[in-house]
């Protein structure tokens, strides 16, 4: 399953989130692993198969505590079969960090990827990717920032942790292993963000999601309004598309950027606003 096809899954996940409406969790559940029943951790959701096949374990390796939650690729009809894991939570505040820690296996080039992804309504409105395809056997602490689409509070959360897999592959490798222990979201406010305040700073922000198919949002921050230049170019430095060349006021802005017409690839886009200039890259996977 690749990059773009889990974070699809990590957003469409959270439409479900109106079942659960009635749930006991107000934050992460089971965020050490400690408390399962069978196969499957307490509030997690895992693609096991009851007397069939099991991707989703139990172990007793873990980072604190008693257990953590291990994943292992296995094989299906002769093609890998992903293990992944997923949770669905109520969540009212603006968290500014995910954590955890972890230890990876990969065969083949296989990527470890863990997502968080924050909704208002259903409609996604944070995400916070992590992902390699460096092994660690000892544990090792991830921790990524979240990147923010609105001012908004979210009222709900998924968390996706899955490998998958790597460039130039189609699916995963039997062998790959994960374990993840201790996730933890910290720095949040239940504040929403002033809406119409002015940025300290000009900023060009990662564009999500990333990768994408066929259209992905990218923000950006202006301190001062003016004439404001946004492009994107392909490896050779050929400009394929223009989003913004226009006079815009200082603040934080918004744009969708639609591939359709282009080809899968690695991109960059970059933000010209008076003497601040700044690029990003971007990956389209068809």
């Amino acid at each position: 399953m690749s990059f773009a096809t889990r974070v699809r899954f990590s957003t469409t996940i959270l439409a479900l989130l109106v079942a659960f409406s009635a749930t006991a969790f107000a934050q992460i559940p089971d965020p050490g692993f400690e408390t399962w029943t069978g196969t499957t951790p307490t509030g997690w959701i895992t693609d096991n198969v009851p007397g069939a096949d099991t991707l989703i374990f139990k172990t007793t390796d873990a980072h604190s505590g008693t257990y953590a939650v291990q994943g292992l690729a296995t094989s299906l009809f002769s093609v890998g079969v992903p293990p992944t894991l997923n949770a669905l939570f109520p969540w009212t505040a603006r968290p500014t960090t995910f954590s955890g820690y972890y230890k990876y296996s990969p065969v083949g080039g296989d990527t470890l990827f863990i997502a968080v992804v924050f909704a208002k309504s259903s409609s996604p409105i944070a995400v916070a990717i992590f992902r390699t395809t460096t092994a660690a056997a000892s544990y090792t602490q991830f921790s990524v920032p979240l990147q923010y689409l609105s001012s908004a509070t979210p009222d709900s959360g998924a968390i996706d942790i899955a490998i998958v897999p790597g460039s130039g592959s189609t699916v995963v490798h039997v062998g790959s292993t994960f374990k993840v222990d201790d996730l933890l979201l910290s720095g949040a406010t239940g504040v929403e963000s002033a809406v119409g305040q002015t940025p300290e700073s000009y900023a060009l922000h990662q564009n999500y999601p990333n990768p994408f198919n066929p259209t992905t949002v990218i923000n950006y921050d202006l301190l001062v309004g003016g004439n404001v230049s946004l492009k994107v170019y392909d490896l050779l430095g050929r400009e394929v598309a223009t989003l913004v060349d226009s006079r815009m006021e200082a603040g934080s802005h918004q744009v969708t950027f639609d591939a359709s017409r282009l080809t899968s690839g690695i991109y960059f886009y970059r933000l010209q606003a008076g003497t601040f200039v700044a690029s990003r890259k971007l990956a389209l996977l068809k």
